[in-house]
């Protein structure tokens, strides 16, 4: 189990090595998904495995509402998962829509580090998740 994995939920591959370029810098490991369908196929899989979930709102198939929906409603690791809505529509953190879905904060993309960082800091677990770069 690596509780330092993040699911990235995102459907453009430029934006999803992005995510993951900038996660890398910060020392914190992830694994991407092309749209709403596979990430929910990969968290069902192993749900301990991911501690947060950065989403687009708009995916193909299963939008990120859906997906959170869909976590939220699987049992209590879903309950516990931080979800981001990680869009370029990305609406404030509370927004109606994202709230009811079960999405715990919004963060506008691309980010900046600075902006992810502290995201990352605000959501990370109890356990040691040690964040680098600048």
């Amino acid at each position: 189990m690596n509780q330092q994995t993040i699911l990235v939920a995102e459907d453009s591959d430029l934006m999803r090595f992005v995510s993951k370029r900038q996660l890398a810098l910060l020392g914190a490991a992830c694994e991407g998904a092309r749209d709403g369908e596979e990430a929910l196929q990969m968290w069902r899989r192993e749900p301990s495995r991911y501690w947060l979930l950065l989403t687009d709102i708009e995916l193909p198939g299963l939008s990120g509402l859906e997906l959170a929906r869909a976590i939220r409603s699987s049992n209590s690791a879903g309950a516990r998962l931080p979800i981001v809505a990680y869009s370029s529509k990305a609406p404030d953190a509370g927004g109606q829509p994202c709230r009811r879905a079960g999405i715990d904060d919004c963060l506008a993309k691309p980010a900046e580090l600075h902006r992810l960082r502290g995201l990352l800091q605000r959501w990370r677990p109890r356990t040691s998740l040690r964040l680098t770069g600048t």
